[in-house]
């Protein structure tokens, strides 16, 4: 198998584990807002980001967002936006710092830098949303901002966490199943 094939096929594969870490890896962080749920769908999306690049973790953040539109959101296209923005701003920053500079503290940087900026791009876009699409009135979700705020930061820091802990060792077999 060529090298790009093993690519996509990758890519592939890790977008699908992606799907089934949105299924199957689910848990509300805060009462106050139970309809913030943390996932761990981001986790492959963003260890394909570090092995094959930013453009690459943006194409199975589309990818696997859409699925989650079509096959598990009450949000539909509206849910699709937001997890695109939200995982694209983490996948973007963090590959964009570890192409550059391919060490361990550079991704570890990268990750967080792409975890603060997935943190604040929610903010307005949560606000816009419930705003102008829900029709909630401002008085309502202005005060859940900081809860907003500290869920995304839970998930993208603990799904960056994940990604630091498991990179090196699933890296290197997986490159070295595609050097054959």
């Amino acid at each position: 198998m060529n090298r790009n094939t093993y690519k996509l096929v990758v890519m592939a594969m890790l977008t699908a584990l992606g799907y089934v870490f949105i299924l199957f890896i689910r848990t509300p962080i805060f009462p106050t807002a139970p309809y913030l749920v943390y996932d761990a769908g981001d986790v492959p999306i963003i260890l394909g980001t570090l092995m094959f690049g930013p453009l690459e973790g943006l194409a199975m953040t589309a990818v696997l967002s859409f699925l989650q539109m079509l096959f598990l959101s009450t949000d539909g296209f509206i849910g699709f936006i937001m997890h695109v923005a939200a995982t694209g701003m983490l996948v973007m920053v963090s590959g964009l710092l570890y192409k550059k500079h391919k060490t361990k503290k550079h991704a570890i940087i990268g990750l967080i830098l792409g975890s603060i900026g997935m943190t604040l791009i929610m903010l307005p876009i949560n606000y816009l949303v419930q705003v102008f699409y829900y029709g909630q009135p401002e008085n309502f979700i202005i005060p859940l901002l900081p809860t907003i705020a500290a869920f995304n930061a839970i998930k993208a820091f603990g799904n960056s966490l994940i990604v630091i802990l498991i990179y090196k060792p699933l890296s290197r077999f997986i490159k070295g199943k595609m050097a054959k």
